[in-house]
């Protein structure tokens, strides 16, 4: 008994030791991103974009459709979505391997503004601190506004004013129902759900963002039935 509680006790130090590591590491590079370039100045960058929507001209089914798939509790967390998080941990050590994030809206807001793709560990934890200084300084109507327009929808198109006009040849405050619920889906695959390629899967991925506005109380069962037939 005394050489199992010794060994639960190394195994339990040697955790802490590598999870000290990864939010040192995550840390650092967190310091080296702000000192390369502000939070603040890269935020302002994003917004000089000629294709750039402010939120209150683009449309509100095309709003409620992104939160719905994405982050349903946004307005109500500070940033961070520990049960995501936690969601994802126990789906990553099942597969072995990093896979999922459980990222929020601002995660991937800090993600897209400030790091690379690549999953790491050491990115994801400056990920989450750059997500709390955006929560810390910016409202949560600004913070969608930016993952709004930072994210790929595919095809080319960089943020909801480009692919609103590429796809639909229409500004984002005009967007319908059926278009909102398609273009919303777009960004979590945007390569495999491109519309020019592979419209198929778009539109069963647009049947998931619609099954989530239900989920989310943005739409009644009947609503989305009469979409999908449409």
């Amino acid at each position: 008994r005394f050489f199992i509680k010794l060994l639960v006790l190394i195994l339990v130090i040697i955790l802490s030791v590598k999870v000290g590591m990864v939010c040192f590491d995550g840390y650092s590079m967190y310091k080296s991103e702000m000192e390369e370039q502000s939070l603040e100045s890269r935020v302002d960058e994003a917004r000089l974009d000629s294709s750039y929507a402010e939120i209150e001209y683009v449309s509100d089914d095309f709003i409620n459709a992104v939160i719905s798939v994405e982050d349903r509790n946004f307005y109500e967390h500070s940033g961070v979505n520990l049960k995501s998080i936690g969601r994802a941990a126990l789906a990553n050590m099942k597969a072995g391997e990093y896979s999922e994030g459980g990222s929020t809206i601002t995660q991937q807001v800090a993600k897209n503004l400030c790091f690379s793709m690549e999953k790491d560990m050491s990115r994801k934890v400056a990920e989450l601190i750059a997500a709390k200084e955006l929560e810390k300084h910016y409202s949560k109507d600004d913070i969608l506004e930016l993952y709004i327009n930072i994210i790929y929808y595919g095809d080319g198109y960089m943020g909801v004013g480009e692919a609103s006009m590429g796809y639909f040849g229409k500004a984002p405050s005009e967007l319908d129902l059926n278009e909102s619920t398609l273009l919303a889906g777009l960004p979590q695959a945007p390569s495999a759900y491109a519309l020019s390629t592979n419209k198929e899967r778009a539109l069963e991925r647009q049947e998931e963002v619609v099954s989530a506005m239900v989920s989310n109380d943005m739409l009644t069962a009947e609503e989305a039935e009469a979409l999908l037939a449409e």
